[in-house]
């Protein structure tokens, strides 16, 4: 049976381990790449979810201000005490 020589077969071993490895190392950087790009959209969802929360509130906030206004007139509001002085 006909061999190539020893040397050139551990080359040969040596290369294909290598390629090998760093095929799996690709594989990884790919698979940390895609838990990233889905954590990111995570977190963009997390994120519009307390702007929607955010603008309710504000939205909230607002129209009981417009209330306290209607029943106490141009007031400002000390909100440690709830005492208000006029304008």
């Amino acid at each position: 049976m006909n061999k190539i020589k020893e040397d050139q077969l551990e080359k040969l071993v040596n290369l294909n381990r290598d390629l090998r490895y760093l095929k799996d190392s690709i594989a990884d950087v790919e698979i940390q790449i895609s838990r990233a790009k889905a954590q990111m959209i995570s977190a963009d969802v997390a994120k519009q979810e307390f702007i929607e929360r955010i603008e309710g509130v504000a939205k909230d906030l607002q129209s009981f201000q417009h209330e306290l206004s209607q029943e106490y007139g141009d007031i400002t509001i000390d909100l440690k005490t709830g005492e208000y002085k006029n304008g």
